[in-house]
């Protein structure tokens, strides 16, 4: 059986489910470029486990736990996720971002304004809104059958 590793570092936690193929991400602490760059590591890591294919259908972000925002994260983040979609086409993907609260959702607001991943992306408050906001995705989108396919089409 698949097994992807788990990861746990002091500012970012993040596991993958099979059966749902699904990512959990927690950030931790002051979010800053470590933790996002450790993220994307660990997915593609994710990559190389499935033979260079991604196999993801959803992804929550919970960022509860986050004290504070370093200004280096919006920059990093926005070069990592560049990165990903241009090797993989993630339009489909949604993406629940959990705040803590209303100041907390302000913030992700603006990250996602300026990453441009407002449509695929809901900010919820829980994991209860995370899993509706999916439930509701699929319901009116179509689930990939296989992996998340590569660009260029091979």
């Amino acid at each position: 059986m698949i097994e992807i590793p788990r990861l746990n570092t002091n500012e970012v936690e993040a596991s993958y489910d099979l059966e749902k193929k699904s990512a959990y991400i927690k950030y931790k602490g002051v979010l800053g470029a470590k933790a996002t760059k450790q993220i994307y590591q660990w997915i593609s890591a994710m990559v190389t486990v499935f033979s260079g294919q991604l196999i993801l259908h959803q992804v929550t972000f919970d960022f509860r736990e986050v004290t504070a925002f370093d200004e280096t994260n919006l920059g990093a983040a926005r070069e990592e996720s560049k990165k990903l979609h241009q090797s993989f086409a993630l339009d489909f993907l949604p993406a629940a971002l959990i705040a803590a609260n209303e100041q907390q959702a302000e913030v992700l607001r603006l990250s996602l304004k300026v990453s441009g991943q407002q449509a695929r992306s809901k900010i919820v408050f829980s994991e209860a809104e995370a899993e509706a906001f999916f439930e509701e995705w699929w319901s009116t989108h179509t689930r990939p059958s296989g992996p998340i396919k590569l660009f260029p089409d091979d």
